[in-house]
């Protein structure tokens, strides 16, 4: 079988958040663990924020996305225009990477031009309010 490239999209969760953040780690861990038993797959993990995260999983490699302002401006043109994907830095990045599938983990999403998986994070908090 072929290595597959995949994108995990993480955002910035702290640990007070609860169940976000335990999943997110977990997530995290137990791909690295996987990771150092020989899996032919490939994880990018994708972030906007300072990540100091990433030391702790050797295994998965961690791109910090830094969107120009260039591409910034482009893309509130085509929108005002209806031009084109309403996609962003993320998606630009995800091809550049030649990602095959983007796994958007946490509740954060943004379009892209490529498959993707996100989860649904369960609705407890309607029947529940703190």
């Amino acid at each position: 079988m072929d290595s597959v490239k995949i994108g995990i999209y993480i955002t910035d969760i702290h640990p007070h958040q609860g169940g976000g953040y335990t999943f997110q780690e977990n997530l995290l861990t137990a791909l690295n663990e996987s990771l150092s038993a020989k899996v032919t797959h490939t994880f990018f993990v994708f972030h906007y924020n300072e990540s100091t995260i990433g030391p702790l999983y050797p295994y998965l490699t961690f791109v910090k996305l830094n969107p120009s302002l260039f591409l910034k401006i482009k893309n509130r043109i085509k929108r005002l225009f209806g031009k084109g994907h309403r996609t962003g830095w993320l998606d630009y990045v995800a091809n550049l990477f030649q990602i095959d599938l983007i796994w958007f983990i946490t509740y954060a999403f943004e379009e892209v031009s490529i498959p993707y998986v996100y989860t649904v994070w369960d609705l407890q908090h309607r029947l529940q309010p703190s």
